[in-house]
């Protein structure tokens, strides 16, 4: 019977021990999926909905002030919404309105927890003092990350330099999370839904005027 329990007790703690090599910020490419989809999240959360611009007007983004990771997708996506309430132009004296993007937040925050052994570097001392680790056995462990984005933008006369309006503070975020438990590992994220839902509107969308969406996809 000892014999039968020690032998349980020493699996349990094989299977730890080898699930402590799980890889999750693991990537072939110079940055994660994860990582772009959070941020190019966050910035489809902030700006959901928003509609920038009324009327036949010509419309000039202008990008100075916007400092952020993946700026030309924020752009883009503004450039987006501008189009379907006005006429965009790319040379600020043909404009009529000056729409000024900015940036106060576009990045992931990241935090771990764990219960159960971390990695120990061990020192080789005939290896110059060069250190390994030991794998990290988890038991119970959370590494949440947070993708926020904090927009703004605000309308001028392209003529009379007067403020037209200005939408406020746009705030959006989303989160991807890794769990480890008794070894077994799995994610959970709103990403994957937001994706989803943005595939059904914009089919609902190309439904709309099957002669456009005809032009569209020859």
């Amino acid at each position: 019977m000892n014999g039968t329990l020690s032998r349980g007790i020493l699996l349990g703690l094989a299977l730890l021990f080898l699930n402590g090599c799980v890889m999750w910020d693991t990537t072939s490419t110079p940055r994660s999926a994860v990582e772009q989809l959070l941020l190019s999240g966050a910035t489809d959360r902030a700006l959901s909905g928003k509609r920038l611009v009324a009327g036949d007007q010509k419309v000039y983004l202008d990008t100075q002030y916007l400092e952020a990771y993946d700026d030309k997708y924020v752009v883009s996506k503004v450039r987006e919404i501008l189009g379907k309430n006005g006429r965009l132009v790319d040379d600020r004296d043909d404009a009529d309105v000056v729409v000024e993007l900015r940036s106060g937040a576009l990045a992931i925050d990241r935090s771990e927890f764990l219960f159960g052994l971390p990695a120990i570097p061990l020192p080789i001392p005939v290896l110059d003092g060069t250190a390994i680790k030991t794998p990290e056995i988890p038991i119970f462990k959370i590494v949440r990350r947070r993708g926020r984005a904090k927009l703004a933008l605000f309308a001028t006369s392209a003529h009379t330099r007067q403020q037209l309006g200005s939408t406020g503070t746009l705030y959006g975020e989303n989160f991807f999370r890794n769990w480890t438990i008794l070894g077994v590992p799995f994610t959970t994220s709103d990403i994957w839904a937001d994706i989803e839902n943005a595939q059904d509107l914009h089919e609902a969308e190309m439904r709309l005027d099957p002669q456009e969406s005809r032009i569209a996809r020859n």
